[in-house]
């Protein structure tokens, strides 16, 4: 069972409730989560406030403070200037709030919504099936929690025109939507779901044909150009839990539920609002007025005037620059002793310092602030110098120290090109099984005897050794090569000593060849024998990738219509060079069968005992006869090497889970349609 801790509904409603009285979860949320973050304090704390911005300067600071309501909780160093020819706006607002065309909707609460899986699914479907047709929506009490900005835009333009097509009254179609990204610039989103800033769209001319949507934090502060008129209305969606409170500030005369809210209770009950926010600010202010006047005092006497002097600055010792520090670390008692809890005073004189007197006769103007001074603590922004719970450092595993080997031509590598034939003398001496080169890596411990790969796809002596070895890198040795694996990239085929250019031609024999060989034996695939071609290769390793195992592209020489090579070669090739992805369900099954895995579901058809599929997806090899192609040469499973091989070897230790490989190795049984366009 899973835990959205953003669906408030649930949370508040199933979960909280069974755990408020169980102590034991109590507990466990104290011990690991409450304590370690908020009791880690240091001895003491240096202080900065919004006070140190409005501090009297040489030059003068200008700033803008937002609404008129904020000038409460300015410094008093900084005055509000109300211009006369503006001081008719609010007036004028709310007056046009006053209009008979403001409209209201009570938003229902979640359990009387069946269909709206979250707040925001119900906020818009009650905004797309409003009368007149809502262009603008402002968040302004963050009642949209589930969706970021993009993700609301996106979903209010499809329901709007969704709505629109069905034909509903007065909606109309829109092509874009307008929001605010994270890093607060105005994007726009089509219905394509491409993203672009609004500034340099085609949009930006044609304010009819969007959508607009700010979330709480940018309702304020943000300039966007709106046609003005006085045909524009307003319609309030008022959430349940807003409902109950406009609803209790009503008198004995209007406390019924039964009476509709009306837009003269929306605004009482926002200034009010307004009112207790200012209430509970003023104490946080007070408090941080009266250590910036501390500090400004402890200024003073270093300076001994108004201006840093030079003895002045040789007094700054670290006596003096420790007066500047706070008491921060509290005790279990402090914390949670009961009784008031009195204000820590910053020293013995501080109703002396200059402004103090201001500061308290300004807060004597606000009723409830002295219960609001304790909550001060919470509200500080504070930035630590934690040390980390969790240290993590990068280790780069290098390749252990070892020398190159030297390149060579083996003659009997001329003689193949000539010829098209691999002369059994010249194994293993020239050329070698592609897969037994492999016993060298960490992934051959994880299968009994690498003679069980087919043995019919080459490399040459000078592709496999890339180091200079010893001799004894065994399984067993800890030397392993798997940072020295050569990549494959030129593939030489041959139809066993036929013609290329001729019709028919099939390729039976493949040699993976070094880079070094390519380029000294490009003459030989030139001239007149055509017994092989030189095909140029690379693996498939992602899904975006075009395909190369045809081996057409870029041949020497080149190819009739009517040439081929055998998909056995083609399977075995890229499985050796870390193919992740496979062009089609055929050859999926094909590699599924050359490896004696799985693909017909027969575990879920039967019981494991009678359809021999282990977990991994390997057949058994007394059931393969039965149900599964007979070709296979494994007797144990090689899905265990695979997965090493093609991961740590080939791919460098990154994950490969999500290709049609991995999935393969993990036994999830692919069908056709994972394998369409």
């Amino acid at each position: 069972m899973g835990i959205n801790i953003k669906d408030r509904f649930q949370i508040t409603t199933q979960v909280f409730p069974a755990l408020r009285y169980s102590k034991a979860a109590v507990d466990y949320f104290l011990r690991n989560i409450v304590f370690p973050r908020f009791i880690k304090d240091f001895p003491s704390k240096l202080t900065a406030f919004g006070w140190d911005f409005g501090a009297v300067k040489s030059h003068p600071t200008i700033g803008f403070s937002g609404t008129k309501d904020s000038r409460e909780l300015l410094p008093l160093s900084v005055q509000h200037l109300d211009l006369k020819n503006q001081q008719y706006i609010d007036a004028l607002v709310i007056e046009y709030l006053f209009q008979d065309e403001i409209e209201i909707m009570l938003l229902p609460s979640r359990e009387e919504t069946e269909t709206a899986a979250n707040d925001a699914e119900q906020v818009l479907t009650a905004v797309v099936n409003a009368y007149p047709d809502v262009y603008v929506m402002l968040d302004v009490g963050a009642q949209i929690l589930e969706l970021n900005n993009l993700q609301m835009a996106k979903q209010w333009l499809e329901m709007n025109n969704q709505v629109a097509g069905l034909g509903g009254t007065g909606h109309t179609k829109k092509q874009a939507c307008v929001y605010l990204d994270d890093h607060d610039e105005l994007r726009i989103v089509d219905l394509r779901g491409a993203t672009e800033f609004l500034q340099t769209s085609p949009y930006v001319q044609l304010l009819d044909q969007y959508l607009v949507f700010f979330d709480e934090a940018h309702t304020r502060g943000t300039d966007l150009k709106l046609p003005l008129g006085k045909g524009q209305s307003i319609l309030f969606c008022i959430p349940p839990e807003i409902q109950s409170k406009i609803l209790q500030r009503r008198g004995p005369d209007r406390n019924s539920a039964i009476t509709p809210i009306e837009v003269f209770e929306i605004i009482e009950w926002s200034i009010a609002e307004t009112y207790i926010d200012l209430e509970r600010c003023v104490g946080l202010w007070a408090v941080q007025g009266k250590r910036f006047a501390h500090q400004q005092h402890l200024w003073y006497e270093i300076s001994g005037g108004s201006k840093l002097s030079e003895d002045g600055k040789k007094r700054q010792t670290k006596q003096w620059a420790e007066k500047f520090l706070e008491d921060e670390a509290r005790t279990i008692q402090d914390l949670y002793r009961p009784g008031p809890r009195l204000p820590t005073l910053c020293c013995d004189g501080h109703a002396d310092h200059d402004g103090v007197n201001l500061i308290e006769k300004h807060v004597a103007k606000f009723e409830r602030s002295a219960d609001t001074s304790s909550a001060t603590a919470l509200q500080e922004e504070q930035k630590r110098e934690l040390s980390p719970e969790i240290q993590k450092e990068m280790q780069i595993q290098r390749p252990h120290p070892a020398d190159p080997a030297e390149h060579s031509l083996d003659p009997e590598m001329v003689y193949f090109i000539r010829t098209g034939v691999v002369r059994k003398g010249a194994i293993p001496s020239a050329f070698s099984p592609a897969f037994s080169t492999l016993s060298c890596t960490t992934a051959a411990a994880h299968l009994t005897d690498m003679d069980e790969f087919p043995q019919n796809l080459f490399v040459t002596r000078d592709f496999a050794r890339t180091i200079k070895t010893s001799g004894h890198e065994g399984k067993g040795s800890e030397n392993k090569t798997d940072q020295f694996l050569r990549p494959v990239q030129w593939v030489v085929t041959s139809a066993g000593g036929r013609p290329n250019d001729g019709g028919g031609a099939v390729a039976t024999t493949m040699v993976i060849i070094s880079p070094f060989e390519a380029q000294n034996l490009i003459s030989e695939f030139e001239t007149k024998h055509r017994r092989v071609v030189l095909h140029l290769y690379a693996p498939r390793v992602l899904l975006g990738f075009r395909p190369l195992d045809e081996l057409r592209l870029y041949t020497t020489p080149a190819l009739s219509d009517g040439w081929a090579v055998s998909p056995r070669l083609v399977l075995q090739l890229n499985l050796f060079s870390g193919q992740l992805y496979f062009n089609s369900f055929v050859k999926y099954t094909a590699v599924c069968d050359m490896l004696g895995l799985d693909w017909k579901d027969c575990a879920g058809k039967q019981e494991q005992s009678v359809s021999g599929v282990g977990a991994d997806g390997f057949v058994n090899p007394v059931f393969r006869s039965t149900d599964h192609e007979t070709g296979c040469t494994f007797r144990h499973s090689p899905v265990g090497f695979l997965k090493v091989f093609l991961s740590k070897v080939r791919r460098d230790s990154k994950g490969i889970d999500r290709t049609h490989i991995g999935k393969m190795l993990d036994a999830v049984l692919l069908t056709e349609k994972d394998f369409v366009n």
